[in-house]
Formats: structure tokens, C-alpha cells, sequence
């Protein structure tokens, strides 16, 4: 498979993000040894891969990062969106990060551009999520990856700017299952607190102090199944313990590559209608 802009350098993904996700190099930049020699010689061997797999047919691929990238070459409009999506995020992260923590942020950045499964959108989630965070310009970060007694760790160790008190933040992607998306109220909440529940419990196994930290569930899904969740939690605002409203993604776009996205809280989402 061709690399995605046709260039004559040796180093095409970072050629190619350069001209399509040009804002994730601001982030990248902070660290002089991001291993961009082995992320392209990984993502043309994933291509081959594909390659290979179709034998000259043309076969329905998972979306990866990669993938996307080389949709967005080609116009498909959804990569497109998403790779625009991604340099928004990207951009404000570049204006509000210092440099080192760019330089943590990296880590998340090398999770999206080598996982070669549809569950890259994961780690779209964290980045995104950490987006929303830094934003409000209330927090410093101190780490990604806090590590925890018990081997496991914690997205985000957040230090409030006002107070420096400490803020454990972990992200909680959900895809959710058109087939099983209910509109029924104590159905979502029974679903959420369930989820909640096994991610704290997993965090926490094996330790004798429970470690406190906040659960930001990211949902991921269709537009109909974001609408049933942002209806849900625009009446219904309550969570338990710990657990934030959950935050979703949902882009409209005029079908001429005009886009409008939003990501943040589901129930604070709008429909609009795009002439």
C-alpha cells in the first residue's frame, strides 16, 4: 500500500501529519527523541500487512489512525472530519500544555499512532478528554500513567492550580452496542454504574487503601445512540460517586467538508442542523 501523499521522503507518516494533522508535530516537538523512525517503519509495515491480507482485492479494513489518514487523502469525508477533529484538539492542547507537559503527552500520541485497531479511538478519548481538562486552566499536569502499589495506573495525576491539591482523573471509553442502547432511564443509569463500578474495582484490586480518583466515562457511538444518552443526562444530571457526567463525541458536517464538532459533557451536546 502507497504511503498517503505519495512524497519522496523516507519518513512518510510524519510527512503525511505534517500535512494533515500539522498541530500533533507541536505537541511531538517537546520531545526530541519521539521515535518517529520506528512509527513509520510499524505503520508501512502494518500497511504491507493489509496488503498482503487483500491479495489484490479490495477488502473492508478496522479503522486505525493510519487508515484514517490515508481516507482523509483520498476525500473520504468521515476520515476527514475526524482527522479535523483531531487537529483542533491538538492545536488548543499546543496553546495551554508547557513544554513538558507536551512532552507527557506524547505518550498518548504514540498510543494513537501505533494501535492498529479500531480501539485507537481509546486513546482519541484520553487526549480529547485531556483537552477538556487543561482548558479550564485550573490544573497542572503531573504525570500520565500514575503509577499505583498494585502494578496498575491512573490516566491523568492532575495538581489543582488554586490549591495544589492532587487529582487522580481516570478515562473510561464505552462503545456503545446500537442493539442494546436503551432510552429507558434506569437502564442507562444501572449501565453506567455498572461500568463505573469494574473499573474501580479493577484499579483497585489487591489494594488495602482504596486509591480515590475521578471516572470520566467517554461514550463513543452513532449519532442516534448519543442522542438517547444526551436526552438522558440533560433531565436526568446524576452519577454516583466519583463518577463524572459522561463526555461523547458527536460532528455534524454540511457533506461539503465543512464540520462542527463537539466534545463534552453528552448532556450539553446540540443537534443542529447544517444547511
Amino acid at each position: 500500500m502507497e504511503n498517503v501523499s505519495g512524497a519522496s521522503s523516507k519518513n512518510y507518516t510524519k510527512h503525511n501529519i505534517e500535512l494533515l494533522v500539522p498541530a500533533l508535530i507541536r505537541i511531538t516537538d517537546a520531545d526530541i527523541q519521539f521515535p518517529w523512525h520506528s512509527i513509520d517503519s510499524d505503520t508501512q509495515a502494518y500497511f504491507e500487512a493489509l496488503k498482503a491480507e487483500a491479495n489484490g482485492e479490495t477488502i473492508p479494513s478496522p479503522s486505525t489512525f493510519a487508515l484514517t489518514l490515508l481516507r482523509t487523502k483520498g476525500a473520504y469525508a468521515p476520515a476527514v472530519g475526524m482527522i479535523h477533529f483531531l487537529n483542533n484538539v491538538f492545536n488548543d492542547l499546543s496553546s495551554v500544555l508547557t513544554e513538558p507537559e507536551k512532552k507527557m503527552a506524547c505518550s498518548i500520541v504514540k498510543k494513537i499512532l501505533l494501535t492498529f485497531n479500531p480501539t485507537f479511538y481509546h486513546f482519541v478519548g484520553e487526549i480529547a478528554t485531556l483537552n477538556n481538562l487543561m482548558a479550564t486552566k485550573r490544573y497542572r499536569l503531573k504525570h500520565i500513567e500514575e503509577g499505583l502499589p498494585n502494578g496498575n495506573s491512573i490516566d491523568f495525576h492532575l495538581q489543582t492550580i488554586e490549591t495544589d491539591e492532587r487529582i487522580l482523573v481516570e478515562v473510561l471509553n464505552i462503545d456503545l452496542d446500537s442493539d442494546r442502547v436503551e432510552s429507558d432511564p434506569g437502564a442507562i443509569d444501572k449501565f453506567i454504574a455498572h461500568r463505573a463500578k469494574k473499573k474501580f474495582r479493577e484499579k483497585n484490586e489487591d489494594l488495602p487503601d482504596p486509591e480515590q480518583f475521578q471516572l470520566i466515562p467517554v461514550l463513543w457511538g452513532g449519532h442516534a445512540d448519543i442522542e438517547v444518552y444526551r436526552q438522558h443526562f440533560k433531565d436526568h444530571r446524576a452519577t454516583p460517586a466519583n463518577v463524572v457526567e459522561p463526555l461523547a463525541y458527536l460532528r455534524h458536517s454540511d457533506g461539503q467538508y465543512y464540520f462542527d464538532h463537539q466534545f463534552g459533557r453528552v448532556g450539553n451536546l446540540i443537534r443542529r442542523d447544517i444547511p
